[in-house]
Parts: structure tokens; C-alpha cells; sequence
């Protein structure tokens, strides 16, 4: 996965492309950025689903930077991650084994 800068403007708007994925990683992100107060929208768009490389599109009220809303919201969605990969594997140990 490779990310791109498209449009930033001041420090509240910030426009990235994120090469390589899709709507699973953009709807993470954009549910995570949505539970900050100091984001006014987020949202991404897919030109053509043949070629998925979303733009992810960040606006904030300027109390945070665009930059460090989307740094929190990856944070939150590793941290979620990590929290569902220990909840496994303590269930795939307690499971019967076949």
C-alpha cells in the first residue's frame, strides 16, 4: 500500500489516495474519523472498481489538523485490530480441536 498527498489546505483539509485497497480499509477509516468531535465530514470515493485506489477526504473545525485526525483514526482502527486478534486467539484455544 503506498499513500499519496492530494489536496491539503491550511491544516483543517487534508485529501490522501491510498493505493492498493479498498472499500474495507476506507469504511474503518472513515467510521473511526466520524467518532472524532473535531472532524465535519470524511468521506472516500472509488473511481472505478477496477481500479480501487480510493481518495479519503478529511475536514476538520481547525481545533485539530486533518493530519492528526487521520493519525488517531488509523491508531483507534491498529488498536481494534490488536484487540480482535487477542479475543481470537484465546477463542481458537478454548475451541474443540477436530
Amino acid at each position: 500500500m503506498d499513500v499519496k498527498i492530494i489536496t491539503e489546505e491550511g491544516n483543517d483539509i487534508l485529501e490522501v489516495q491510498v493505493f492498493g485497497e479498498g472499500h474495507t480499509l476506507m469504511v474503518g477509516l472513515r467510521e473511526e474519523l466520524f467518532k472524532d468531535e473535531n472532524v465535519v465530514t470524511a468521506g472516500y470515493s472509488i473511481e472505478h472498481p477496477l481500479s480501487p485506489n480510493p481518495k479519503l477526504y478529511v475536514k476538520t473545525n481547525g481545533k485539530e489538523s486533518a493530519r492528526e485526525a487521520l493519525k488517531k483514526a488509523c491508531e483507534s482502527l491498529l488498536s481494534q485490530l490488536d484487540d480482535f486478534e487477542d479475543k481470537f486467539k484465546k477463542a481458537h484455544e478454548k475451541a474443540p480441536k477436530s
